[in-house]
């Protein structure tokens, strides 16, 4: 790895456990707040599966054959195939969430001052748009340094209406902060995210848990590593409280294991 890239993993360690922190709260806070969850798929790629094949030959010394085949199976992620059309039609989802936040009238005043400060995703037992119900556009507003405002673009677009939300800061419980998204470093998507979280583990990890939640996490951090990253976290909901955490830059697509 280049001497860019150490100084970013270096980076990216330094912070890990504030970008475990805020990928969590996310996930808990944007449920409350109106997420959907989607019911497993019905495909069922068995993960562990070992077959036991014996052959009782007694004609040849009673001899067993036992065949295992390889286990924890990888079931397919589902990934959109074109990362850019993807990237394209979220940056639309930024424009219409826009549009969406720039005439909310608060006290009788339209507020003017929002910015783009964090945006969200999040699957259900795969990785495909089947499992993703909708993307959240979290502001920032200068003259309102006590509260998130949040837009949600379901998925299809067409079929529901979006959500705009005020919610206090404190509810997120974030320990450090986060500053407005530079548009000009925003050049991966979520899929980028997630392909590059994939080969460092995400695969394996989906072998292991049937089922599981994955957030994708844009966000650009005020102090420490500042650079414009998504934060991948694969959480098992099987019981097992198993994790895995990956922050993907923004703008190169490489990424690194913090937890």
């Amino acid at each position: 790895m280049g001497e860019e890239m150490q100084h970013i993993s270096n980076g990216m360690k330094k912070h890990n456990i504030a970008w475990i922190g805020l990928s969590l709260v996310l996930m808990i806070v944007l449920v409350g707040a109106g997420c959907q969850r989607r019911p497993a798929d019905d495909t069922d790629n068995t993960a562990n599966t070992v077959v036991n094949n014996t052959t009782d030959n007694s004609t040849v010394n009673n001899i067993s054959n036992t065949v295992t085949p390889p286990t924890n199976t990888i079931p397919p992620s589902g990934l959109p195939t074109d990362p850019l059309a993807i990237l394209a039609d979220l940056k639309q989802e930024f424009k219409d969430a826009n549009e969406a936040i720039s005439s909310l009238v608060i006290y009788g005043e339209q507020k003017t001052d929002l910015v783009l400060t964090i945006v969200s995703s999040k699957f259900i037992n795969t990785l495909s748009d089947s499992g993703l119900d909708t993307n959240w556009f979290i502001y920032t507003s200068p003259s309102d340094v006590s509260n998130f405002y949040l837009v949600n673009m379901p998925r299809p677009r067409a079929t529901k209406p979006y959500k705009r939300i005020i919610m206090p800061k404190t509810d997120f419980a974030f320990d450090f902060d986060v500053l407005a998204i530079p548009l000009e470093q925003w050049k991966k998507s979520y899929v980028d995210a997630l392909v590059k979280a994939e080969e460092l583990g995400g695969a394996k990890f989906r072998s292991e848990h049937k089922t599981f939640e994955v957030s994708t996490i844009l966000a650009y951090p005020a102090a420490g590593n500042q650079q414009l990253s998504w934060s991948v976290t694969y959480k098992a909901t099987d019981g097992t409280a198993a994790l895995l955490k990956v922050q993907v830059n923004a703008t190169s697509g490489e990424g690194v294991v913090v937890q």
